[in-house]
């Protein structure tokens, strides 16, 4: 990878075919394995930034 930087990019990517989703919100990378489906819901006081992700898998 490389240095990490504070951004104010919010940036979600899914993928169905590995059922992995990556969350990233400026120093912040959380991966997380999917199931069948999921519901995430991520306050930041920093910023009071609320995020909220729902994924449904068949």
């Amino acid at each position: 990878m490389g240095p990490l930087e504070r951004s104010n990019l919010v940036g979600c990517q899914a993928t169905p075919a590995v059922r992995t989703m990556i969350l990233t919100y400026g120093v912040y990378t959380i991966s997380v394995d999917l199931g069948l489906s999921l519901r995430w819901l991520i306050a930041l006081d920093d910023r009071t930034v609320i995020l909220m992700c729902v994924i449904l898998l068949i």
